[in-house]
């Protein structure tokens, strides 16, 4: 993932209307979801979100939270 998509990703996580955990959670943006934890300021990759909203990912996204 680019710098751009990172920063673009916390900016929208840090919103204070998104009220995720600021230690890790998860986090839909332009389609796609995203582990995002404000503290260390990591954001990884999970998956994209289909119409169902169901997550098309190679993990178990339950497993790893």
């Amino acid at each position: 993932m680019n710098r751009t998509t990172k920063i673009n990703v916390l900016a929208y996580a840090s919103r204070p209307e998104m009220d995720i955990n600021y230690f890790g959670d998860i986090v839909e943006y332009q389609g796609k979801r995203y582990f995002v934890s404000l503290s260390e300021e990591v954001v990884e990759f999970r998956g994209i979100v289909k119409e169902s909203g169901i997550v098309s990912d190679m993990e178990n996204l339950e497993a790893r939270r």
